[in-house]
């Protein structure tokens, strides 16, 4: 086991020899990239997807995927570049190195600090609309991403909440009071945003992590939800059934299965509705291609063809709503 050293600032760090060690031991805590899904705000990864990886189950983590494989790879030169384009002092941690607050329950391998004067730390405070702590910290993180171009709008105004929550981690477990967010767009772009430690917030997270903790070592499995993750990770938990068992499902399973009754029928329903709506919608613009809404609304009804793979090749007419007619066509 690495040896674990304390700082001045009580703040603790391990450090690990290889990633493949630290991969393994992500299993025992919670870190920024979990915080959002454990708090059900991460809209591509459930609580139950994070629970079932602690437990040593479950699909596996998303670190060695290309899009991650990259991430990796261009964070060294899009933290040095932030550092030279903005003037901040950022240092790399020493590799593979875990932080955690004895006051706080989450861990973080931040991808850099940076150090900036007390009076822009305070300047950060004073946008926020927060009063800084008698002793600010000069130091700060900054968390590095990239992003594709179709996403890039989720980074123009603000961060996208997981992001923001990760930071939020990062900075409650290195115990320092700002940090930023800088993410590479579409390879060419760089938006970043300051932030400061949000005390409320983090304890919030803080009670949060420790449930989740008491989830995962009691093999207490969080409330599943409807999204793919979720999906994926009950597979994972149960890929085989075993024949010939029979289980007694509990009370509430009755109100449970007469709910997705409820809601296979409602679904049967407004996909019979929807089917009606677009027939009339394509009997009133016939052959036409474009059809306008009297607010200016349209609907295009082109032939688009499939190209042959395993069923024959075909040529069909989609209905597709748009804002407005096509430029030539008005």
């Amino acid at each position: 086991m690495p040896a674990v050293k304390a700082s001045p600032l009580r703040v603790d760090s391990v450090r690990f020899a290889t990633r493949e060690q630290w991969l393994a031991a992500r299993h025992g805590w919670v870190g920024g990239s979990d915080a959002a899904a454990i708090l059900g705000l991460d809209p591509s990864r459930s609580v139950v997807e994070v629970w079932a990886q602690k437990r040593s189950s479950g699909p596996p983590d998303r670190v060695d995927d290309e899009r991650a494989f990259w991430g990796l790879e261009l964070e060294e030169a899009i933290g040095r570049g932030f550092g030279k384009r903005h003037g901040r002092e950022v240092r790399r941690p020493r590799p593979i190195t875990v932080f955690f607050n004895a006051a706080f329950a989450g861990r973080a391998t931040p991808d850099f600090f940076q150090r900036m004067p007390a009076d822009y730390v305070r300047q950060l405070f004073a946008r926020a609309d927060r009063e800084p702590p008698p002793r600010i910290s000069t130091q700060g993180v900054l968390q590095i991403k990239t992003a594709d171009l179709w996403i890039a709008s989720h980074w123009e105004d603000e961060p996208p909440l997981k992001a923001q929550i990760q930071l939020q981690h990062e900075m409650a477990a290195c115990g320092v009071h700002w940090g930023t967010l800088a993410c590479l767009v579409g390879g060419n772009t760089l938006r970043w945003f300051d932030d400061v430690l949000r005390p409320e917030f983090v304890a919030k997270l803080d009670v949060r992590i420790r449930q989740f903790q008491h989830q995962v070592l009691n093999g207490i499995m969080p409330a599943v939800d409807g999204s793919a993750s979720c999906r994926a990770a009950l597979n994972a938990l149960y890929p085989q059934h075993l024949p010939g068992l029979v289980v007694a499902l509990p009370p509430e399973a009755e109100a449970i299965a007469a709910d997705l009754v409820v809601a296979k029928d409602e679904i049967k329903a407004w996909e019979k509705r929807e089917a009606e709506l677009s027939n009339q919608l394509r009997a009133m613009i016939g052959e036409a291609e474009v059809g306008v809404l009297p607010s200016g609304v349209c609907y295009t009804l082109k032939t688009e063809s499939r190209k042959q793979h395993i069923v024959a090749a075909s040529s069909s007419r989609v209905l597709r709503r748009k804002k407005a007619p096509p430029a030539a066509m008005i």
